[in-house]
C-alpha cells in the first residue's frame, strides 16, 4: 500500500482526469465540487471506465446506499481497469490538503461486503480502525511512483 502526502486533494482528482481522458469530464468537476464543499475528512474515490465517483467513506460503507452500490458494482466483472484510493482531508484551510492511498479494488470491496452485515455501531468501529490502518501502514511514494502502481506505463493512461 502507498500514498501520496501533504497532496493538494482537487490537484490529485485534475491529474487523474489528465491521465485518464476517457474520464466524464463532468464526474471529475462534480467529484471536485463535492471534495470543496468538506463534507467529510475521509473519502473514497473510484475511476473505473469513463465515470468517476467521489463519497464520504461513511456513504460506501452503508448497504443500499447509492455510494455502497456505485463502489461494488463491477466487483463480479472485473472487465475495465478500475483505481480506488482513499483520499484523506487533513487540512482545509486553502482547499482540501492531505493524503491519498491507493486501494486494492477488490480487496476494498470484500471489505465493504462484509462490513455490510455488521450493526452501524460496529461499522462505525471498523471504519476508524480501518482509516488508522490505511493512514499508518502506507508507505508515501512520489507522483511517479503512484501513477506507475496504478498502471501508469498502460495505453489507458496516454
Amino acid at each position: 500500500m502507498i500514498k501520496l502526502i501533504k497532496q493538494d486533494l482537487e490537484s490529485f482528482l485534475c491529474l487523474i482526469g489528465d491521465r485518464r481522458p476517457a474520464l466524464s469530464r463532468g464526474d471529475l468537476l462534480r467529484d471536485r465540487k463535492r471534495l470543496a464543499l468538506r463534507e467529510a475528512a475521509d473519502y473514497l474515490f473510484l475511476a473505473r471506465g469513463d465515470r468517476s465517483y467521489l463519497f464520504p467513506l461513511e456513504e460506501v460503507y452503508t448497504p443500499d446506499s447509492r455510494a455502497y452500490l456505485c463502489w461494488t458494482a463491477d466487483a463480479p466483472l472485473p472487465r475495465v481497469p478500475v483505481d480506488a484510493f482513499y483520499l484523506h482531508v487533513a487540512d482545509a484551510s486553502h482547499g482540501p490538503r492531505g493524503s491519498v492511498t491507493l486501494l486494492d479494488y477488490g480487496t476494498s470491496t470484500a471489505d465493504m461486503e462484509r462490513a455490510a452485515c455488521l450493526t452501524p455501531e460496529e461499522r462505525a468501529a471498523h471504519l476508524r480502525q480501518l482509516t488508522r490502518h490505511w493512514q499508518d501502514h502506507a508507505g508515501p511514494c512520489s507522483t511517479v511512483e503512484m501513477i506507475a502502481a496504478m498502471g501508469g506505463g498502460g495505453s489507458e493512461w496516454m
